[in-house]
């Protein structure tokens, strides 16, 4: 059984192929066999109970496809929880009595309810269960789309019926998009070929949801053997015709609240950025706003257990969100403190918390010692580490498993890497598009010189102050499929790339980034020390087309601490259709003369400061998580006034358009 972590309101659970099969139609016509109905009923009654929940106030979705209609649904009432049948409408039975139904005498495509441990169950196999849950008026919606259902339009209907029904605003909707067939083994013909990952979502968005609030599993029926797939059994390659289920019930409101695009902090107006007569940066700022909280990192736990030693939880020097759980983050130290190590926090904790960490190999099991400065956690699983080499061709994006061995490295065209001194990779994110290719972003710290090894290095090739930010297509760079094809583990069939795989053959797309100036102290200057991205938009989704938009957030910071600090800053920029290529990677570069725009999302100047009131010098991670809330965090490594305070701050949920 999987646990979902959709919201704190919610209990959210998945059946797996070794809880049983939940498929059962009462014995009798079109029925199965009594011994069969029995064995899915125990079924469905020990999920329930494992997951706390109480099989007798159970409501089941029954799907029949003998009708013409498949946007139909009902909630599960209050007025009707007696078992007494009361129907407010008599043409749409849209009031259903909260008891268990074993096989529920009237079928229809969605339940909803607002009574709190009231669960709702749906059997499913290759058809995708969504959840839609409001958390201003505490409803929760389980809904089945299939082929039928979604060819009628099924998931903006399910959205449209929720406004009518229990008046929820779609853009305060969070939805949870559970396992589905891929596109290849399960087109929607009628759709253009596409898949249900590609057409829900979309059909969601159209009705309104945001797409940050859209959580996908992001699991292949076809493909993962954890699951029941109808069409796997009709292939031979299952030998049980059985369904999973996916349960969801409501406990009542908890103390987090509802989520709020802008809540506590909303980034305002947000200004364009240029370049003066003077140099300086033109950004409006947005109106003052406190973060959610303020505080520390520590890891007390790991110490106790003997996982690590008192203060190596330091030098945190990325920062990325996991993929499905808000407030669950992923944190990485560079080489200040050793073994490469990735650190599991648990934000929603004050202090936040250190609860696990994971040590980097190389492919033979040997501890990897890399200068990592940029983490991304994949939503196939494992991780992409950007390792800061200290030379230009020494900078490495490394893809490690979810056991941390380093199984596919991708580096930059010798165009670009000649340019680059000791200042190089600071930052790494990802997304997947709807087609299961993974687009790879990349951030250079500094700008690039003419000869990094010259006395004084000269800014030559985008102009002074321009840094460049990276896009490349994951499988162009390492071959095959490695955004869809790993295993349950993270390894992908592409394990024993090597480096060069992944070097000059692939071509990149290049975007300038425009830097704020550097005070006139000695040594001073300002960096990108991180990138995340916060959203995509976009017909299609896919970076190579022109209707797409990757919005991206960035951590810019100066060299400087204490009272001369002055640049701690996140930024966001939009790229448009990011992934066409506009350098030639084998060849001559081609010059950045126009940057990005960018606007200023919160200025960290105030927040920065560790427990003697200092401000540090390292604002090195910032993430966005699955609900759209911003998180930063500084790299404390030689803040000698402040050996072992990381500081952590929560924005909360910012709106990046």
């Amino acid at each position: 059984m999987l646990n979902i972590d959709l919201h704190p309101d919610l209990t959210l659970v998945v059946s797996e192929v070794r809880d049983g099969t939940m498929k059962a139609a009462a014995p009798g016509a079109n029925g199965d066999d009594a011994q069969t109905w029995a064995e899915a009923r125990r079924n469905r009654r020990a999920l329930l109970r494992q997951a706390g929940l109480d099989p007798e106030r159970a409501a089941y979705v029954r799907i029949s496809y003998d009708r013409s209609d498949f946007c139909e649904y009902r909630e599960v009432d209050e007025a009707t929880a007696d078992g007494a049948g009361d129907e407010r409408d008599a043409t749409r039975h849209e009031t259903i009595s909260a008891r268990f139904a074993d096989d529920a005498p009237i079928a229809c495509d969605a339940l909803a309810t607002g009574l709190p441990g009231t669960p709702l169950l749906l059997p499913v196999a290759d058809c995708m269960p969504v959840v839609a849950y409001d958390p201003e008026h505490e409803v929760v919606a389980l809904t089945h789309l299939g082929r039928h259902s979604v060819e009628q339009l099924g998931g903006q209907r399910t959205v449209e019926w929720m406004q009518r029904r229990f008046r929820s605003d779609p853009a305060q909707l969070v939805v949870w998009l559970g396992p589905s067939p891929n596109g290849q083994s399960y087109p929607l013909h009628a759709l253009g070929d596409r898949s249900f990952a590609e057409v829900v979502p979309q059909q969601l968005r159209d009705a309104g949801v945001k797409r940050r609030h859209i959580v996908a599993s992001g699991i292949d029926t076809v493909s993962d053997a954890r699951f029941f797939s109808h069409s796997e059994f009709l292939a031979g390659r299952q030998p049980v015709d059985g369904r999973y289920a996916v349960a969801v019930a409501l406990h009542g409101r908890s103390a987090s609240g509802s989520i709020e695009a802008g809540q506590s902090g909303q980034a305002g107006q947000l200004g364009r950025s240029g370049q003066a007569a003077d140099g300086a940066s033109e950004v409006s700022q947005p109106p003052a706003a406190e973060p959610h909280r303020v505080t520390t990192v520590v890891a007390d736990g790991l110490v106790e257990e003997g996982v690590i030693r008192a203060g190596e939880c330091t030098a945190l020097s990325g920062l990325s969100a996991d993929p499905a759980h808000p407030g669950l983050l992923y944190a990485v130290n560079d080489d200040s403190v050793g073994l490469t190590r990735v650190f599991t926090l648990d934000a929603t904790k004050t202090p936040v918390e250190a609860v696990a960490a994971l040590t980097v190999t190389q492919a033979d099991g040997s501890p990897a010692h890399l200068d990592v400065e940029g983490v991304f956690a994949r939503p196939q699983g494992g991780f992409w580490l950007a390792d800061e080499g200290a030379t230009g061709p020494g900078n490495a994006v490394h893809r490690v498993d979810a056991e941390g061995r380093i199984r596919a490295t991708v580096r930059l065209p010798e165009a670009v890497s000649r340019h680059m001194g000791k200042w190089g990779f600071e930052g790494v994110t990802a997304f997947t598009d709807p087609r299961g290719q993974e687009w790879l972003f990349v951030v250079i710290q500094r700008p690039l010189w003419k000869a990094p090894a010259a006395k004084p290095r000269e800014v030559g090739v985008d102009g002074p102050d321009v840094i460049r930010i990276g896009c490349l297509r994951v499988d162009a760079a390492l071959g095959g499929t490695c955004g869809a094809g790993d295993d349950a583990d993270g390894v992908g069939d592409d394990g024993g790339v090597s480096d060069e795989r992944g070097s000059s053959d692939a071509a990149w797309s290049w975007h300038g980034y425009g830097l704020d100036p550097a005070s006139d102290r000695k040594n001073d200057w300002v960096g990108v020390s991180e990138i995340s991205v916060a959203m995509v938009t976009g017909e299609g989704g896919f970076a190579d087309d022109l209707g797409c938009r990757v919005t991206l957030v960035l951590a810019e910071r100066d060299k400087q601490e204490g009272d001369r600090a002055r640049t701690k800053r996140i930024y966001a920029v939009d790229l448009e259709h990011p992934g066409q290529v506009t350098t030639d990677s084998a060849g001559s570069l081609v010059p950045i003369t126009v940057p990005v725009t960018k606007r200023l999302v919160a200025d960290l100047l105030p927040w920065l400061r560790e427990p003697g009131g200092q401000v540090q010098e390292k604002l090195e991670g910032v993430t966005v998580d699955a609900r759209g809330r911003l998180f930063a965090l500084t790299d404390n490594a030689g803040d000698s006034h402040a050996p072992c305070a990381t500081v952590f701050v929560d924005l909360g949920v910012r709106d990046f358009g």
